[in-house]
């Protein structure tokens, strides 16, 4: 899996490079989507003594969006959160409307942090922390360039806040059916 993971990572980065990451625009339930990405983390998180909760805050429930892609951003964000909680921890999964006609997700973890000297560089390509090598993380780094690249292909933001030992909380915001021009009328 973390094999197939790489080459993943390494063809969609290479789509990036080239201006070729195609994405579907469907109308998506993202609190199913949410669900989904957290059951894929349960046994990971049960390992790794992390309670995740969600919180569904939202009127709006569906985004444009595409629904394969969405999952590797929840999944990266989801499993980050997860490997950088040092101990015992909880990560929290927040639903809720932002900005008119987005929706916004959060995940929020209490663990390690990214220190600040490090935050601009978070998204850049196959940028790893120190944090990341001191807890013996393993990754690609090419996780956040990835989910940053797809969120904003999207019509959405992805930005984050985090405090050394204290944790961290990253957010993306996609468009909501209404505002966003359905391309084609598979409705899934």
């Amino acid at each position: 899996a973390k094999m197939a993971r790489l080459v993943n990572d390494l063809l969609d980065d290479a789509r990036i490079e080239q201006g070729n990451l195609a994405l579907a625009k469907d109308k998506v339930n993202m609190q199913k989507l949410v669900e989904d990405a957290v059951g894929m983390q349960k046994e990971f998180a049960l390992a790794s003594n992390v309670k995740i909760k969600e919180s569904y805050k939202s009127k709006h429930l569906d985004v444009v969006a595409d629904k394969r892609r969405i999952s590797v951003v929840l999944d990266n964000l989801i499993s980050n959160a997860i490997k950088y909680i040092d101990g015992k921890g909880v990560v929290e999964i927040i639903l809720e409307d932002a900005e008119k006609g987005m929706i916004q997700v959060s995940v929020r973890d209490n663990g390690v942090g990214i220190p600040r000297a490090e935050q601009q560089n978070i998204a850049e390509k196959f940028f790893r922390s120190n944090n990341s090598i001191k807890n013996k993380t393993d990754g690609t780094g090419l996780g956040l360039y990835i989910a940053k690249n797809i969120i904003e292909q999207s019509g959405g933001s992805l930005w984050f806040e985090s405090i050394e030992n204290v944790g961290s909380e990253f957010y993306f915001t996609l468009p909501i059916p209404e505002k966003a021009k359905l391309k084609n009328k598979s409705l899934i």
